[in-house]
């Protein structure tokens, strides 16, 4: 056997001829094979199947196209953006070298990252090229708040539901409203499919009177799960001949009252249930023919009752507002206007 090595210096087909004889002899045999010589690899493209940012916990599909080479092979690497220190932490391998183009990554923390591509020929050990894709991860789509307005409602008046997202990238939304039926059975009633929307509304009818609950669910768009968080709140609603929510403020003195006189205001919610009060105070200010604006001397709790002690002479306002425990909104309002005179020497 004899051997001959040979280093192209083109690319397209070559055609090598081998001439074989005896020792001492002039016949010659001759043998020839064609061969395609192409570039070497110099250069790899990297793309993602994904736009980005992209949230926690997404696939995402990287895929590597070496330029020239016949048989390459990919590596890929990853590295993280510390942004304490500003600088990129060290790579390290996510995936050996093998002929497939393409690799699937799943992060699952939020952060800047760093995908590598390195290929090298089948069978040589030199990396001919190599591709760096950075991407940005946000945190995951992890709770969904859910608020409707206005609060209560009432038979035949609109309801806006809103949905306000932590987390996630482009989520999508369905709402549901749950009632009661008259034999006590839960009744589920879609306000809306999945759409990129945060909003929706629907007017009740008779059958909504009493509380219900609206409930939401959201993914991500693109996802076929049923959902990924879901949030609900309980709702009141009247019917239009219903008494409306209302509070009513009395004190244990009737005005005047001299400086240095304790107040005890005590209010009543009506058609409220769980009710929580907070109480105001506002002075009339004498130069300027005005009520200055209210501020809080008692913040939100269950207890009616609040007492004050005025030590400053003049007209005051006491504002007593109403709200169901665990909502925002306020129900009902209620101001009581008291004197206080100087203090008795």
């Amino acid at each position: 056997m004899s051997t001959c090595s040979w280093i192209a210096d083109a690319t397209g087909y070559a055609t090598v001829n081998v001439y074989v004889r005896e020792v001492g002899q002039s016949r010659t045999g001759k043998a020839s094979a064609s061969i395609l010589v192409v570039p070497p690899v110099t250069d790899v493209t990297l793309t993602a199947n994904r736009p980005f940012p992209q949230p926690a916990g997404t696939p995402i599909t990287f895929t590597a196209t070496a330029v020239g080479g016949t048989t390459p092979i990919y590596q890929y690497e990853l590295s993280r953006y510390d942004p304490v220190t500003r600088t990129w932490r060290a790579f390290y391998q996510v995936r050996a070298f093998n002929i497939s183009r393409t690799f699937t990554l799943t992060p699952t923390l939020p952060g800047d990252l760093r995908l590598r591509v390195n290929v090298r020929e089948s069978g040589q050990p030199g990396i001919l090229a190599t591709k760096d894709l950075d991407f940005t991860i946000v945190p995951a789509l992890s709770a969904v708040d859910v608020q409707a307005s206005p609060y209560p409602g009432t038979v035949g008046v609109p309801v806006t539901v809103t949905a306000n997202p932590t987390g996630g990238m482009t989520p999508e939304y369905r709402f549901f409203c749950y009632v009661m039926d008259w034999e006590g059975n839960i009744v589920e009633q879609e306000l809306r499919g999945y759409e990129a929307s945060n909003t929706t509304s629907f007017i009740p009818t008779t059958d909504h009177v009493g509380t219900v609950t609206l409930t939401v669910l959201a993914r991500e768009q693109g996802s076929t799960a049923a959902y990924a968080v879901k949030g609900s709140i309980s709702y009141r609603i009247y019917s239009a001949t219903d008494t409306q929510p209302d509070v009513l403020l009395a004190a244990n003195h009737a005005s005047p009252q001299p400086a240095g006189t304790s107040w005890t205001f005590t209010a009543t919610a009506v058609h409220i249930q769980n009710p929580i009060y907070q109480y105001e105070l506002s002075r009339y200010q004498p130069d300027t023919g005005t009520w200055r604006a209210f501020y809080q001397v008692r913040a939100f709790n269950t207890s009616p009752t609040f007492t004050l002690t005025p030590v400053i002479p003049g007209d005051l306002r006491m504002r007593v507002n109403v709200r169901e425990s665990g909502r925002p909104d306020v129900l009902a309002t209620a101001d009581m206007d008291f004197t206080v005179l100087p203090a008795t020497p």
